[in-house]
């Protein structure tokens, strides 16, 4: 399968900021980045986003899904995790964003 995904310029930054390990804020409980996903904000409707072609709804979970296997974090309103899987966490975004700079093309 052609992982590879078209993805508009203008979102680059925001979804860069959006896996910016960085801005992890974390609590006795959970870690988080906190970011809402530019493109669920734009597109509104999962079959509009450049995911959607991955699957009609939540494209985007089952594109890192296949990029990453399993993961211990979510994608929702932020990317999150539970504080007792933070190493795993951090590697696993960290591999993400690595693949997806081979895989995202930015146009």
């Amino acid at each position: 399968m052609d992982l590879r995904v078209e993805i508009p310029k203008k979102f680059k930054k925001s979804l860069e900021r959006r896996f910016d390990l960085k801005r992890v804020i974390c609590n006795e409980e959970k870690c988080y980045i906190p970011s809402r996903c530019p493109l669920c904000e734009y597109y509104e409707r999962c079959y509009r986003c450049p995911f959607g072609k991955f699957h009609f709804c939540w494209g985007c979970v089952r594109w890192v899904h296949f990029i990453i296997k399993t993961r211990c974090f979510s994608m929702d309103r932020d990317i999150s995790w539970y504080k007792i899987d933070d190493k795993k966490a951090r590697r696993q975004i960290k591999k993400l964003k690595r693949k997806a700079r081979k895989l995202i093309i930015w146009i």
